[in-house]
């Protein structure tokens, strides 16, 4: 029985000597690289979020100007019309990232936010505005609750609050 078992042992030790030469025990540096690629798209894709959400407020005077409204119908566009649905899509959003796949949630949220930009650029009125303020919100919902269950299930929560305490301020630093 004993040398069965040194001989199991020893044919494992051989295995992970010969997968260590041939190169195929590389989980570790995959699962490092995959992280480090997860959290560069999920930052690039903050970045857009938050160009998203200030691009408007460059526009104010014509923006204005050519759909005939006054600063409380700019501030309902990106306040109340961005801000409400954003706040209350995300609960939604969060339980679905936790019983979905999130490269898709995420995915559908980038292709929802993306054309609701763009119908922002082609709203002829203020309601398609408004409507296209809101279907950006509804899109960039979907990021902040897929990003911090990807970083939750990946690293410890000390570590995990660090990195998100310093999300904002790098965000919107100036470049």
């Amino acid at each position: 029985m004993r040398g069965i078992a040194l001989g199991l042992i020893r044919k494992n030790i051989a295995q992970k000597e010969n997968d260590s030469q041939s190169g195929q025990s590389i989980a570790p540096r995959r699962s490092i690289r995959y992280g480090v690629y997860a959290t560069a798209v999920l930052m690039i894709a903050y970045i857009f979020s938050f160009l998203d959400r200030q691009i408007l407020t460059l526009m104010v005077g014509p923006i204005e100007r050519s759909l005939h409204i006054r600063d409380t119908g700019f501030a309902l566009l990106t306040g109340g019309a961005f801000g409400i649905f954003y706040t209350l899509m995300g609960l939604p959003l969060g339980w679905m990232v936790d019983r979905f796949n999130r490269k898709w949630i995420v995915t559908i949220g980038v292709a929802l936010w993306s054309l609701m930009t763009a119908g922002c650029g082609l709203a002829q009125s203020y309601t398609q505005l408004l409507l296209a303020r809101i279907g950006v919100g509804v899109g960039e919902a979907s990021l902040a609750p897929s990003a911090f269950h990807r970083s939750a299930s990946r690293i410890r929560w000390a570590a995990l609050m660090r990195r998100w305490s310093k999300l904002p301020s790098m965000a919107s630093a100036r470049w």
